[in-house]
């Protein structure tokens, strides 16, 4: 923990969004145009107005996805780079890491980072594993990957979001959050 955050701040946040869209079905050879659709709608509707929000208030954040959701949704892409907010790693169809053979997990880590750089000029350098799901060499192949070990999916304290939670008692905070934890069961526990 640093002994003191940029311009005084009493903490720093960090947002970030997964852009899992319909990989999670897809990955599962789904079928079902419902669940289908449930990933279409963070494409249609929820990340262009999460965008929207972020860029009305001039605030940056790292967009996590999946290359095969950069690869059906290309614009989502120009927009999040444009932007200036970071694009990283986050698999290549929302795979699991820990059930895959090592060379399986290096093609298709490679592969992504391939893909998100061919479609916003830069290699990416952030990652976070699908599910938070790591194998024994996960982050030794991204970093080589990318040449750092940079993961945001590798948690260590929660004294940030408890602290966040007890200064933030607007209404509209409350809301978001509720609705965080909404999408994250629904994207998370019902799909994956």
């Amino acid at each position: 923990k640093p002994t003191a955050w940029k311009d005084g701040a009493r903490m720093a946040v960090a947002l970030s969004f997964d852009a899992d869209h319909e990989t999670i079905d897809l990955r599962n050879g789904g079928i079902s145009a419902g669940r289908m659709s449930q990933g279409q709608y963070g494409a249609r509707a929820g990340m262009p107005r999460i965008l929207d929000v972020l860029d009305r208030h001039g605030v940056p954040a790292s967009v996590f996805m999946p290359a095969v959701s950069a690869l059906l949704h290309p614009e989502e892409v120009q927009r999040v780079v444009g932007a200036g907010h970071e694009l990283a790693i986050h698999s290549w169809i929302h795979e699991s890491n820990s059930g895959l053979d090592h060379a399986t997990e290096r093609d298709l880590s490679f592969r992504a980072a391939d893909a998100l750089e061919r479609l916003c000029g830069t290699r990416p350098v952030g990652m976070r594993t699908a599910s938070w799901d790591f194998s024994p060499h996960t982050l030794a192949t991204r970093s080589r990957q990318t040449g750092s070990g940079h993961s945001h999916g590798v948690r260590g304290s929660f004294e940030a979001v408890e602290a966040l939670v007890s200064i933030c008692t607007i209404r509209l905070f409350r809301s978001i959050r509720q609705s965080v934890l909404c999408a994250s069961f629904w994207t998370h526990g019902a799909l994956g």
